[in-house]
């Protein structure tokens, strides 16, 4: 009799274990869901190298291979991307467009500028070539692009992955660094080359 009693005992202390650990599993995926428990339930969720994003985020994109980035949308409607200028005001710049100067923070949506394959969960985008005066060229497609300045790295465009059931449901990824910058002088020195950027 006292060993059905230890197991009962056993039997009894493994279900409230098992309870416990499944109300923890649960809490915790609410809170992953809901940021922490600070807004509501996330079901819109874009992965890219790796690192999960709920809401914003800053990623440099590989200049040397495709970029993925996977889709997790629990409404099961589809998603939409967007890449929308967002310049920061320290790195905004003028070029002329057919002869007349133009600030950069007057462009908009350049999605239709960027190699940009999308496919049911996810979406791959090559910004090996990615430079700013042929983003511009193809965002003013017809017109003439000249004056475009050498310009530093940091933050020109933002990437808005947008739940087609939903809009409100969004992720934004600002892309640094994804055009190139031309190196425009080479000075020797003994054995170090020293690169001047202008």
């Amino acid at each position: 009799m006292t060993r059905y009693k230890n197991t009962n005992k056993i039997f009894s202390a493994l279900s409230y274990i098992l309870i416990v650990v499944v109300l923890v599993g649960v809490i915790g995926a609410v809170a992953f869901l809901t940021n922490n428990f600070t807004k509501a339930p996330t079901s819109f969720i874009v992965e890219v190298n790796g690192k999960i994003i709920k809401d914003t985020a800053e990623i440099t994109p590989s200049k040397t291979s495709p970029t993925t980035f996977k889709v997790f949308n629990f409404s099961g409607q589809g998603y939409d991307v967007k890449i929308i200028q967002d310049v920061e005001d320290d790195l905004l710049f003028t070029y002329s467009l057919n002869g007349e100067e133009v600030y950069f923070d007057m462009c908009g949506d350049f999605t239709k500028c960027f190699n940009i394959q999308k496919n049911e969960d996810n979406f791959v985008i090559d910004f090996s070539s990615c430079n700013m005066k042929s983003l511009l060229s193809a965002y003013h497609s017809g017109s003439t692009v000249s004056g475009v300045p050498n310009i530093p790295t940091g933050k020109y465009f933002s990437l808005y992955v947008i739940d087609k059931n939903n809009s409100r449901n969004q992720v934004k990824i600002s892309l640094l660094n994804i055009t190139d910058i031309e190196v425009t002088g080479v000075e020797v020195q003994g054995e170090l080359d020293v690169w001047e950027q202008r």
